[in-house]
Protein backbone atom coordinates (compact mmCIF):
# COMPACT_ATOMS: atom_id res chain seq x y z
CA UNK A 1 0.00 0.00 0.00
CA UNK A 2 1.39 3.38 -0.98
CA UNK A 3 -0.14 6.76 -0.26
CA UNK A 4 1.07 9.88 -2.07
CA UNK A 5 0.69 13.47 -0.98
CA UNK A 6 1.59 16.51 -3.07
CA UNK A 7 2.55 19.99 -1.98
CA UNK A 8 -0.40 22.34 -1.61
CA UNK A 9 0.22 26.04 -2.20
CA UNK A 10 -2.46 28.28 -0.73
CA UNK A 11 -3.40 31.08 -3.20
CA UNK A 12 -3.47 33.67 -0.40
CA UNK A 13 0.10 32.75 0.59
CA UNK A 14 1.21 33.12 -3.03
CA UNK A 15 -0.52 36.49 -3.36
CA UNK A 16 1.00 37.73 -0.11
CA UNK A 17 4.48 36.60 -1.20
CA UNK A 18 4.09 38.40 -4.55
CA UNK A 19 2.95 41.59 -2.81
CA UNK A 20 5.85 41.64 -0.35
CA UNK A 21 8.34 40.80 -3.12
CA UNK A 22 7.05 43.69 -5.25
CA UNK A 23 7.16 46.06 -2.30
CA UNK A 24 10.76 45.25 -1.38
CA UNK A 25 11.97 45.14 -5.00
CA UNK A 26 10.40 48.52 -5.79
CA UNK A 27 11.94 50.04 -2.67
CA UNK A 28 15.42 48.78 -3.52
CA UNK A 29 15.15 49.87 -7.16
CA UNK A 30 14.00 53.36 -6.17
CA UNK A 31 16.80 53.61 -3.62
CA UNK A 32 19.41 52.56 -6.19
CA UNK A 33 18.06 55.03 -8.78
CA UNK A 34 18.00 57.81 -6.17
CA UNK A 35 21.61 57.07 -5.17
CA UNK A 36 22.61 56.80 -8.83
CA UNK A 37 21.19 60.27 -9.58
CA UNK A 38 23.18 61.92 -6.80
CA UNK A 39 26.37 59.97 -7.51
CA UNK A 40 26.42 59.80 -11.36
CA UNK A 41 29.77 58.00 -11.83
CA UNK A 42 28.41 55.05 -9.84
CA UNK A 43 24.99 54.91 -11.57
CA UNK A 44 25.70 51.58 -13.25
CA UNK A 45 26.91 50.05 -10.02
CA UNK A 46 23.82 51.18 -8.10
CA UNK A 47 21.43 50.01 -10.85
CA UNK A 48 23.17 46.64 -11.06
CA UNK A 49 23.02 46.26 -7.29
CA UNK A 50 19.34 47.29 -7.29
CA UNK A 51 18.49 44.73 -9.99
CA UNK A 52 20.34 41.98 -8.13
CA UNK A 53 18.55 42.81 -4.86
CA UNK A 54 15.21 42.87 -6.74
CA UNK A 55 15.88 39.38 -8.05
CA UNK A 56 16.62 38.18 -4.52
CA UNK A 57 13.33 39.72 -3.37
CA UNK A 58 11.41 37.70 -5.97
CA UNK A 59 13.24 34.42 -5.32
CA UNK A 60 10.74 33.10 -2.68
CA UNK A 61 7.85 33.86 -5.04
CA UNK A 62 9.61 32.08 -7.89
CA UNK A 63 10.10 29.09 -5.61
CA UNK A 64 6.34 28.98 -4.95
CA UNK A 65 5.63 29.16 -8.70
CA UNK A 66 8.03 26.29 -9.35
CA UNK A 67 6.23 24.22 -6.70
CA UNK A 68 2.94 24.83 -8.50
CA UNK A 69 4.34 23.64 -11.83
CA UNK A 70 6.09 20.50 -10.51
CA UNK A 71 4.94 19.93 -6.94
CA UNK A 72 7.02 17.88 -4.53
CA UNK A 73 5.53 14.56 -3.44
CA UNK A 74 5.69 12.51 -0.28
CA UNK A 75 5.02 8.78 -0.69
CA UNK A 76 4.32 6.75 2.44
CA UNK A 77 4.60 2.95 2.23
CA UNK A 78 4.57 0.30 4.94
CA UNK A 79 8.38 0.34 5.18
CA UNK A 80 9.56 3.84 4.26
CA UNK A 81 8.85 7.46 3.43
CA UNK A 82 10.04 8.67 0.03
CA UNK A 83 10.30 12.36 -0.87
CA UNK A 84 10.26 13.38 -4.53
CA UNK A 85 11.58 16.83 -5.50
CA UNK A 86 11.08 18.10 -9.06
CA UNK A 87 9.74 14.69 -10.06
CA UNK A 88 12.90 12.82 -8.93
CA UNK A 89 13.41 10.66 -5.88
CA UNK A 90 15.38 12.79 -3.41
CA UNK A 91 15.16 11.17 0.05
CA UNK A 92 14.15 7.73 1.29
CA UNK A 93 13.72 7.19 5.04
CA UNK A 94 12.83 3.80 6.58
CA UNK A 95 9.93 4.21 9.02
CA UNK A 96 11.77 2.28 11.78
CA UNK A 97 14.51 4.95 11.86
CA UNK A 98 12.07 7.80 12.58
CA UNK A 99 11.94 8.77 16.25
CA UNK A 100 9.15 11.35 15.91
CA UNK A 101 7.40 13.70 13.51
CA UNK A 102 5.96 17.16 14.13
CA UNK A 103 3.99 19.70 12.13
CA UNK A 104 5.17 23.32 12.05
CA UNK A 105 4.62 25.03 8.68
CA UNK A 106 5.55 21.66 7.18
CA UNK A 107 6.55 18.18 8.31
CA UNK A 108 9.56 17.88 10.62
CA UNK A 109 11.21 14.46 10.95
CA UNK A 110 13.53 13.45 13.77
CA UNK A 111 15.62 10.27 13.42
CA UNK A 112 16.60 7.77 16.13
CA UNK A 113 20.24 7.77 17.19
CA UNK A 114 22.19 5.69 16.25
CA UNK A 115 20.56 5.20 12.87
CA UNK A 116 19.96 1.47 12.43
CA UNK A 117 19.02 1.38 8.73
CA UNK A 118 20.25 3.16 5.65
CA UNK A 119 18.70 6.54 4.88
CA UNK A 120 19.07 7.46 1.19
CA UNK A 121 19.76 11.11 0.46
CA UNK A 122 20.01 11.67 -3.28
CA UNK A 123 19.71 15.46 -3.11
CA UNK A 124 21.93 16.88 -0.35
CA UNK A 125 20.32 20.35 -0.59
CA UNK A 126 17.16 18.97 1.01
CA UNK A 127 18.83 17.60 4.14
CA UNK A 128 19.34 20.00 7.00
CA UNK A 129 17.01 22.79 5.81
CA UNK A 130 16.33 23.56 9.45
CA UNK A 131 18.67 23.19 12.39
CA UNK A 132 16.06 21.90 14.83
CA UNK A 133 15.24 18.67 12.94
CA UNK A 134 16.81 16.07 10.66
CA UNK A 135 14.45 16.59 7.70
CA UNK A 136 11.92 19.32 6.91
CA UNK A 137 9.33 18.97 4.17
CA UNK A 138 7.71 22.33 3.50
CA UNK A 139 4.16 23.07 2.24
CA UNK A 140 2.57 19.72 3.03
CA UNK A 141 -0.83 19.86 4.69
CA UNK A 142 -1.71 18.48 8.14
CA UNK A 143 -3.47 15.49 6.54
CA UNK A 144 -0.12 14.22 5.19
CA UNK A 145 1.41 14.76 8.62
CA UNK A 146 -1.37 12.79 10.36
CA UNK A 147 -0.95 9.85 7.98
CA UNK A 148 2.85 9.86 8.41
CA UNK A 149 2.52 10.08 12.19
CA UNK A 150 0.17 7.10 12.20
CA UNK A 151 2.54 5.02 10.03
CA UNK A 152 5.51 5.89 12.28
CA UNK A 153 3.53 4.76 15.34
CA UNK A 154 2.57 1.52 13.57
CA UNK A 155 6.20 0.86 12.59
CA UNK A 156 7.45 1.52 16.14
CA UNK A 157 4.87 -0.92 17.55
CA UNK A 158 5.77 -3.60 14.98
CA UNK A 159 9.53 -3.32 15.36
Amino acid sequence: MEIEFTVRIIPEEKRQQLYSSCLFATGFLLLSIFLGIFIPPLLGLFLGFGCWISYLCFKPYLKLRAQEKTPDKLAITLQKVVYFANGKKAISIPLRTIRSVEYNEGILIYLKRPISERVEILDAKLAGKRKDCDFFFEWFDPKAFAMLEQEVKNASRAG
